[in-house]
C-alpha cells in the first residue's frame, strides 16, 4: 500500500470534491498537518498520509448523515480525553506481559507519579534511548521533544522519528515517510516508529480504563 496520496488521487479515490475536503479541514475534521506540500517535477503538490486520510474520510462519510460537522469535530478532538492522568507505575505494569513494539517492560516509575497520554509517550521514547545506553541528557531532550508532536501525527502509521546522536547531544526529526532514511550526509543514529510507541500508549490506557482506574 502506498504511504502517500496526492490531492488529485485522493479526491478521485474517496469520491469527494475539493470543496468538501477543505470544508472538513476548516472544521478541524482533517488535521492541518496532513496537508503536506512537496516539490514534484511539475511544481508544488499537496500529499496526504494515505491510510490515515482515507480512514478519516470514510469515518466522516459514515457519521455525517446523523451527526453535524461541528459535533464531529468535537468528537475528534475530545480535549478532556487528553487531560486524563493515570499512575505511571500502573501504566508500565500493563507492559509487563509480552508486548509488541520497541519498548521492553521497565520498572523505574517511582511514587505516585501520574502522567497524561502525551507524557507517557515521552517517557517511553526516552526509555527507548536509555535501553540503548545513551546519555541521560539525550533521553531527556527526546522526552521534551515528543511532547510537542501533534496527536494526529501519532495516529499516522507513516510517522517516524529520526534521532541523530553525537556525544551527549541529540537532534530529533519527525517525518511522515519511511522513505526518509538519510539525514544530511549520514544516516540517523536511530529510526523509531512513533506509531508503535503510540500504540503501546493506547493499549496501556485502554486496559486501565476498562478497570475504571482513571485518576481524576
Amino acid at each position: 500500500m502506498a504511504e502517500w496520496i496526492t490531492k488529485k488521487d485522493l479526491l478521485r479515490e474517496a469520491g469527494i470534491s475539493y470543496g468538501q475536503l477543505y470544508r472538513w479541514k476548516r472544521k478541524g475534521l482533517i488535521p492541518e498537518s496532513w496537508f503536506v506540500r512537496r516539490s514534484t517535477f511539475t511544481g508544488q503538490e499537496t500529499f496526504f498520509p494515505h491510510d490515515a486520510i482515507l480512514e478519516r474520510i470514510r469515518w466522516i462519510q459514515g457519521m455525517k448523515p446523523d451527526v453535524p460537522l461541528d459535533d464531529l469535530a468535537i468528537k475528534i478532538r475530545e480535549p478532556q480525553k487528553w487531560s486524563e492522568r493515570l499512575p505511571l507505575d500502573v501504566l508500565l505494569a500493563t507492559l509487563q506481559s509480552p508486548a509488541e513494539g520497541p519498548i521492553s517492560p521497565v520498572s523505574y516509575a517511582s511514587g505516585n507519579q501520574t502522567v497524561t497520554r502525551a507524557e507517557f509517550l515521552a517517557f517511553l521514547g526516552g526509555q527507548y534511548l536509555r535501553e540503548r545506553g545513551l546519555a541521560e541528557a539525550v533521553t531527556n531532550d527526546l522526552s521534551t521533544f515528543l511532547l510537542t508532536v501533534p496527536v494526529d501525527w501519532l495516529e499516522s502509521p507513516a510517522t517516524v522519528l529520526l534521532v541523530d546522536v553525537r556525544g551527549v547531544q541529540g537532534r530529533f526529526l519527525i517525518v511522515q515517510s519511511k522513505e526518509v532514511i538519510w539525514w544530511g550526509n549520514h544516516a540517523p543514529t536511530f529510526q523509531i516508529s512513533v506509531s508503535e510507541l503510540w500504540s503501546q500508549v493506547k493499549t496501556a490506557w485502554s486496559q486501565i480504563e476498562m478497570t475504571s482506574r482513571v485518576v481524576p
